[in-house]
């Protein structure tokens, strides 16, 4: 059948981010389907438009048997001209696709819910369902963050646009393990819901030996943004550094985002040398830095919607799938690193409780570390290998295609 995903961020393999519906909709077709994704043409950190041989509304790409779709959206700066490239991107995916053969399912994916009130409006242009994939909860993860108050208007606008997609949703699609009472809140039986959390390509998740240069190296790869917590990461190189058990130790940065000018002025400020940070590469080019990587750390601010519902980065499943232990700076409903055995966990927010964790893991013989770290690919293997989740997702949309319209669309007409 056709699937359309419409998702602001989504990006082909191999760029650096947004590859869940890459790798997805790659499995996909390999079933049979034809599967289209639209996303914007515009970078997710800044709005900036990607280099494309097409500069006008809209360019089209087909990777792999997959149609990728990118539409123009404006640039921003800042959070209020963010949310109007939000809205520019529901504007133009409706405007831009009606030369595209008619889909049998759509799914909009959240973040954020102008994309997918756009999903539902196609839906409704034509008369196939919709299925709603919230891979974050807005508004309330914005209030834990402190991007949004309850009180803000635009709060209550993101409110009244995700109970319309719980309102017209044929089936839900989610990503975080403890997602069954919110959907219960919301009207969603169990049977209308697929759990598919964030993942891996097992085919192309290489076991690479640990390359000893003298020095003990902990990794961070992906997003530098607020909610990742990583200024406890650079206050955790302080205490290393003025500590005598904590030579040998270095921290290394990969990856970009709105904080990273702050971290880096703020290790300027300390006098660190134990910490570096590069440029967001390609995930093809990720092994190249994994080989002298002793250990990764996962940071996560404190989120009460996290602790509630639990979380499915996609750099905890990676990080598991190349063979290395980790430290779990975070608290949450699930903890993937203690079910695997595959590191130590801290709470979040506190330096002095990372600095240790990782002293104790360099303190580790290398066999124990090796060990956690099959238990961590073993792990990443079983629960988050896309090619396997991608057959249940399968299942799931053509079930929820077979259906027709959902309870909510039929009242809707009524």
């Amino acid at each position: 059948m056709r699937i359309w995903i419409i998702n602001h961020y989504a990006s082909p393999a191999p760029r650096a981010a947004g590859a869940r519906h890459a790798m997805l909709s790659r499995h996909l077709h390999a079933q049979g389907h034809d599967v289209r994704v639209l996303a914007s043409s515009g970078s997710h950190t800044g709005g900036r438009q990607l280099e494309r041989p097409d500069a006008s509304a809209f360019s089209d790409e087909n990777v792999g048997g997959v149609y990728w779709r990118f539409v123009r959206t404006t640039g921003y700066r800042n959070a209020a001209e963010r949310f109007f490239n939000m809205r520019s991107f529901r504007r133009n995916v409706c405007r831009l696709v009606d030369d595209l053969p008619s889909p049998d399912v759509i799914i909009g994916s959240c973040v954020h819910p102008y994309a997918v009130d756009a999903a539902i409006r196609l839906s409704h242009r034509f008369g196939v369902p919709f299925v709603y994939e919230i891979r974050d909860i807005w508004p309330e993860s914005l209030v834990d963050v402190g991007a949004l108050t309850k009180w803000h208007p635009i709060y209550w606008e993101f409110r009244r646009l995700e109970l319309r997609a719980f309102r017209h949703a044929a089936g839900v699609i989610v990503l975080f393990p403890g997602m069954g009472k919110y959907l219960r809140q919301h009207g969603i039986a169990e049977e209308r819901s697929c759990y598919i959390p964030n993942g891996i390509d097992g085919n192309f998740a290489p076991i690479l030996p640990l390359v000893d240069n003298g020095k003990f190296r902990l990794s961070y790869f992906g997003a530098h943004g607020p909610v990742n917590g990583l200024m406890t990461m650079v206050e955790a190189a302080a205490h290393l550094a003025h500590s005598p058990s904590g030579t040998g130790i270095r921290l290394r940065f990969v990856g970009d985002g709105t904080e990273k000018p702050v971290l880096q002025r703020r290790v300027q400020e300390l006098g660190l040398t134990n910490v570096e940070f590069l440029e967001p590469v390609p995930k093809c080019e990720l092994p190249r830095f994994v080989a002298d990587t002793a250990a990764f750390v996962y940071c996560q601010r404190r989120m009460p919607v996290i602790e509630k519902y639990g979380f499915s980065p996609n750099k905890l499943s990676e990080y598991m799938s190349y063979h290395r232990p980790i430290v779990f700076s975070c608290r949450s409903y699930n903890n993937p690193v203690e079910e695997a055995q595959a590191g130590f966990s801290v709470e979040p927010e506190d330096p002095r409780a990372l600095a240790e964790a990782m002293l104790r893991l360099r303190d580790l013989s290398p066999a124990k570390r090796w060990t956690m770290g099959a238990n961590a690919r073993r792990y990443a293997l079983e629960h988050h290998d896309l090619g396997k989740l991608s057959l249940r997702l399968g299942e799931f949309l053509v079930r929820i295609a077979e259906q027709g319209q959902t309870h909510g669309d039929r009242r809707h007409a009524a």
